[in-house]
């Protein structure tokens, strides 16, 4: 006759039960088929025909064990549960995943991901690197990482110091004093400042408007009449004051240089050697306004100049001399458009430059200038169109923003999840080690292992979704020559990225998670491994108890 004691315990297995319990049920189910084979053997089969028959009285063994382990231990739940994802699907989900690994942009996608958990990530090269970067610039004399630092610092001090130590090092690196010019509340250093590049960079026009901001700021504390209401004595002090003087020079400027150029370069350099070619911190700075003048006191100026100073000029007789101030302005216009990136700063120069042409096609047709007349007016037609299409533009870029938004909201999405199922990836295969057949985990034990056998799975999925939206976008900056290029082509998706949760609106929900959810998660795992670990003392304890 068949061992059918050794038979039931071969195909259970070790159940997570007393021992003397086990033995019991060993042995009722070896009855069970022992009856069976016997009945069989009378019934005139053969032997191994009726211990066939017999094996099929406790149908699948898997079932079996777990229902007994079941109903011993009063547990809905178990592991491995049989709606948890074989093991050997979530290895190769796992093992697809470490192939994309691979791929270089798979796996700077990948390095993007802790980014959606911090809405401030975006801001670029940190402080304390700033402040190593200065310190190496110091030693080895290099004024351009010294000039880095002072751009990028927050602190107003600190950005003041390095950019007089960036000067004395190299006076080329003057025009990173236009960096503190941005900062508000301290007049006298933008002062200093302003001067000291009216006299390094004597043809430009922006040096010249924020050395004139303080006068007219303090103009128009002082119950100066707002803009495009001029009257005779404030059209006498435009010509006769320092700020008169100041905003002519800077009408009459050649240049117009806010110095965009020479920061994204110095960006440029400093950021390949620090953070090298997929550098994310260039793409940060493009959305960095830089240091624009108030454009509020040059349409006042302009206002001036095309609604007092020119007309009287004209009823003097001195058309010459008008037709210079209402060119000053005009040209002014185009400097500014041809040299500003953001169209809010030259929305309002369109309109100066318009009523400009419009004054000087005037008085060429007085003039009897009618060709002259003819060409200037197709310069005001053009920036009139300019100015009407202004509004179509800003359509197409809140378009590309929107798409980018959402494109960015995925990825964030997937971000968030990719992070989170790589935890549940760690808990999985920590349980993975802990299966074996004398092991049970029953309630909301095994229904936490259970769901983690779909972390592997999921990670899959968001991982590619993440790759698959970023790739677009995983261009390496420097392969943008100009600020404006990079801005247009990245920052609405990048921008939109760094916000993190911030891109639903949720920002209160954001900051909680984002500083609970790790001491959520640390709280739960030391719970889970507590638990257990008390379950395994208790059983010891239980077992030595029965022993003695």
């Amino acid at each position: 006759m068949p061992d059918f004691a050794e038979i039931v315990r071969r195909n259970l297995g070790r159940l997570p039960l007393e021992p003397e319990r086990e033995e019991e049920i060993f042995a009722e189910l070896a009855h069970q088929l022992e009856d069976a084979y016997t009945d069989a053997l009378s019934r005139g089969l053969p032997e191994a025909r009726a211990e066939a028959e017999a094996m099929t009285q406790l149908g699948d063994w898997e079932k079996l064990r777990r229902s007994i382990v079941t109903s011993e231990k009063g547990a809905k739940v178990l592991w491995p549960h049989p709606w948890a994802v074989p093991r050997a699907i979530s290895w190769l989900a796992l093992a697809i995943v470490a192939a994309l690994c691979l791929v270089p942009r798979f796996r700077e996608a990948m390095g993007q991901a802790p980014a959606a958990w911090f809405a401030n990530d975006w801001l670029g090269v940190t402080g304390s690197t700033l402040h190593e970067l200065a310190d190496r610039g110091v030693k080895v004399r290099d004024a351009r990482l010294v000039a880095f630092a002072a751009l990028h610092t927050e602190d107003q001090a600190e950005a003041d110091r390095l950019a007089e130590m960036a000067v004395a090092m190299d006076p080329a690196y003057t025009w990173v004093g236009s960096r503190l010019l941005a900062f508000r509340g301290a007049p006298d250093n933008s002062v200093k400042w302003a001067n000291r590049l009216v006299a390094w960079d004597p043809d430009n026009a922006v040096p010249r408007l924020f050395a004139a901001q303080p006068l007219f700021l303090t103009a128009v504390a002082e119950g100066s009449p707002v803009p495009n209401s001029p009257d005779p004595k404030l059209a006498r002090l435009a010509v006769t004051t320092e700020w008169g003087h100041q905003m002519q020079a800077a009408f009459d400027a050649p240049r117009f240089d806010t110095y965009e150029a020479k920061r994204f370069d110095l960006d440029r350099s400093v950021l390949r050697g620090l953070e090298g070619e997929n550098s994310r911190s260039l793409v940060a700075y493009s959305c960095i306004f830089g240091a624009f003048p108030d454009m509020l006191q040059a349409m006042h100026y302009a206002s001036l100049v095309t609604e007092t100073l020119g007309p009287e000029a004209e009823r003097a007789g001195h058309n010459d001399e008008a037709a210079r101030m209402y060119w000053s302005v005009a040209r002014f216009g185009q400097r500014v458009e041809e040299n500003s990136s953001w169209e809010c700063n030259f929305a309002g120069t369109r309109r100066l430059e318009a009523a400009a042409y419009a004054r000087l096609a005037a008085l060429a047709a007085r003039s009897g200038n009618t060709q002259e007349a003819a060409a200037i007016q197709l310069l005001q037609a053009g920036v009139e169109r300019l100015n009407r299409d202004a509004g179509a533009r800003q359509k197409a870029r809140a378009s590309q923003w929107d798409s980018s938004g959402r494109a960015a909201t995925i990825a964030c999405v997937a971000a968030w999840l990719a992070m989170l199922c790589l935890t549940g990836c760690g808990f999985w295969a920590g349980l993975v080690a802990f299966r074996r057949p004398e092991r049970a985990l029953g309630g909301w034990p095994g229904a936490l292992a259970m769901a983690s056998s779909y972390a592997p799975g999921l990670l899959l999925g968001a991982c590619a979704v993440l790759y698959l939206v970023m790739e677009p976008f995983l261009r390496s900056p420097f392969e943008f020559a100009t600020r404006q290029a990079l801005f247009g082509e990245m920052a609405p998706f990048w921008y939109s990225y760094w916000r993190g949760w911030d891109t639903f609106g949720f920002w209160r929900l954001h900051y909680i998670v984002q500083h609970m959810l790790w001491p959520v998660a640390a709280s739960i795992a030391v719970l889970f491994v507590g638990l257990t670990a008390l379950r395994r003392v208790g059983r010891a304890h239980e077992q030595r108890a029965q022993v003695q």
